[in-house]
């Protein structure tokens, strides 16, 4: 697996193929396809040059360990790994998108030079989805950063609840992977 605290194991001794994500960004109406692949080691941030990924995808929760007991010292040292590996992503040409599930996990996201704060709206721990997520976080983003929505964006409906709180990029993947025509499935919940 990837290895690392905090890192679920994915089966695999080459963890990079299991790790791309062939994703679509939706800024305003304009989609734009690349190559996105998760890194937690620096070596990952070169094996994803190599194959000519746009962007890194550095997800908090991965940097974190174990909530110990009383819950303190957790982002102790998570901040310095992710910007070592940003900084690796810029010198490569690379943009870098950080992920942040809960109000602890943005706060460290924030101390990234990174202007691409990513809202998962999936809570890890129970894998449920609610936009709720991403909307209560949004008045502690500061202005120059770029809200990128995950998770749960499955109707125009969903859509349009964002765009009314000025979120206008989405990273969608499962919504178009479980459509038939995923081409289809762009059109209809961007109409």
């Amino acid at each position: 697996g990837l290895g690392g605290a905090g890192v679920p194991a994915m089966g695999s001794a080459n963890p990079l193929p299991q790790a791309l994500i062939l994703t679509a960004i939706v800024i305003g109406f304009a989609m734009f396809a690349f190559l996105l692949v998760l890194a937690y080691r620096a070596y990952q941030v070169l094996e994803a040059r190599a194959m000519g990924a746009d962007a890194i995808l550095l997800i908090v929760a991965a940097f974190l360990p174990p909530l110990p007991r009383g819950g303190e010292g957790r982002g102790e040292g998570a901040v310095a790994r992710m910007r070592a590996l940003e900084a690796l992503a810029h010198e490569l040409g690379m943009a870098v998108l950080v992920e942040a599930h809960d109000a602890a996990e943005l706060d460290l996201a924030l101390q990234l030079e990174t202007p691409l704060i990513g809202i998962n709206n999936r809570n890890l721990r129970s894998f449920e989805v609610s936009l709720e997520t991403t909307l209560s976080q949004l008045g502690r983003i500061p202005p120059g950063r770029i809200v990128v929505t995950e998770s749960g964006i499955l109707a125009p409906a969903d859509v349009a609840i964002m765009q009314a709180h000025d979120v206008k990029v989405f990273l969608v993947g499962e919504a178009f992977m479980r459509a038939a025509d995923p081409g289809a499935a762009l059109a209809a919940l961007f109409q």
